[in-house]
């Protein structure tokens, strides 16, 4: 398979280089706060047409084969234009709700099962319908999202976001050796942010690294269905908003402005999961029969073809 640099003509290189080279100069949590009611002087105009894209992979829990399959996509979705048609002090919920969260399973890797890291959490994606979809066309839709294509329906500055600096480094490795695509080729992508430096510049964490769950179980956080990689992206972006409004909005015991954190969680999920299901892929697809009536259960008495590692 080809290496995939997406080439989008709508935005001139030169402008994509201007955008790169005014944000290299601003820290991660002054170019999030940009969106968050505390603009940046002189930034250019094109930064408001940014669009943030959450990247979450999960990969088989054993040591064989290698490179390990990925199993799972997770992608949290945000206009900045949305953010910026809101007041800083507007109700978190009303933010949320702008944040699209997709969970995709790989048709060819679904039947590696992390059966001890995570046993439920493939089945249990919390905020939408998850999709099945190969290899080639997971990819396809990477390059879609990540050029704002798949978004917005044109090209977009991408702003690209994780949680801790190694695992998002990690999930770029895996990418191209699974799918054989450079993310930071893609020449949309013009800012990189994660987590813990958002942690660490907004004077939360003492040091710029640490994982997700750290700061997560600090906002009194239910942690149903952790490695869902939908369910661990939507939890970063919702953690990435909750710094980047902080102090102004930020728990204080273990609400937000009024709301239990726990209560909040779950009406972010409510307004996820009303919204339309996607469009692409399969809803279901069982690895042991190949239909696309239901998923694997138990219940399927199809006999799964030999499988040297599992």
């Amino acid at each position: 398979m080809e290496s995939t640099t997406a080439q989008v003509e709508e935005i001139s290189f030169s402008s994509l280089v201007e955008l790169r080279e005014f944000l290299s100069k601003h820290s991660q949590l002054e170019i999030l706060r940009h969106f968050l009611g505390q603009p940046l002087e002189g930034a250019p105009d094109l930064l408001n047409r940014a669009i943030f894209v959450g990247l979450d992979l999960e990969w088989w829990e054993h040591e064989e084969p290698k490179p390990k399959p990925t199993t799972e996509i997770g992608l949290a979705v945000l206009r900045g234009q949305d953010l910026l048609a809101h007041n800083p002090d507007d109700k978190l919920l009303n933010l949320l709700n702008h944040i699209d969260v997709h969970h995709v399973r790989i048709i060819e890797n679904c039947h590696f099962r992390n059966t001890k890291l995570a046993p439920k959490a493939e089945h249990n994606f919390l905020f939408g319908e998850t999709r099945f979809l190969s290899k080639d066309d997971a990819k396809a839709l990477l390059v879609s999202f990540l050029t704002g294509i798949e978004t917005c329906g044109e090209s977009a500055p991408i702003i690209l976001l994780g949680h801790g600096g190694k695992d998002l480094k990690s999930d770029k490795h895996a990418l191209w050796n699974d799918f054989k695509l450079r993310v930071d080729s893609i020449s949309n992508l013009v800012y990189t942010m994660t987590t813990s430096p958002l942690a660490h510049q907004g004077r939360i964490r003492d040091e710029d690294h640490g994982p997700l769950e750290e700061l997560l179980n600090g906002f009194a956080r239910d942690k149903r269905f952790d490695h869902n990689a939908g369910n661990d992206i939507a939890y970063t972006a919702l953690v990435a908003l909750l710094i980047g409004l902080y102090p102004r909005l930020f728990p204080a015991n273990a609400e937000v402005q009024g709301t239990p954190m726990p209560d909040l969680l779950e009406a972010f999920i409510d307004l996820s999961n009303a919204k339309p299901a996607p469009t692409w892929g399969l809803q279901a697809y069982c690895f042991k029969c190949e239909s696309t009536e239901h998923n694997y259960s138990s219940a399927c008495t199809a006999v799964i073809p030999p499988c040297s590692f599992c």
